[in-house]
């Protein structure tokens, strides 16, 4: 089936202004990812720099209490008490 009413000129004008807009945000999505990309470029660490300062590493764990006894064996099932 083809359309009823094909009238080519009124269609370009009535898709001018949609098509403009698609364009439009095209380009707006395109600047911001170059400037994203510029900006991460701009910021970026040199190759021979450190990425934290040795001030941020985390501290060794604590070591468990001595009166905490030893930790269950791996594998175990743990037994679930009765419930009257």
């Amino acid at each position: 089936m083809s359309a009823p009413q094909t009238n080519i000129d009124k269609q370009k004008r009535r898709h001018r202004g949609p098509l403009f807009g698609i364009a439009a945000a095209v380009a707006f999505g395109v600047m911001l990812m170059a400037y994203w990309l510029v900006d991460e470029a701009a910021t970026a660490d040199s190759p021979g720099q450190n990425a934290a300062p040795a001030a941020t590493i985390d501290p060794p764990a604590p070591t468990p209490r001595p009166d905490a006894g030893p930790p269950p064996p791996i594998g175990d099932p743990v037994v679930a008490p009765d419930v009257p």
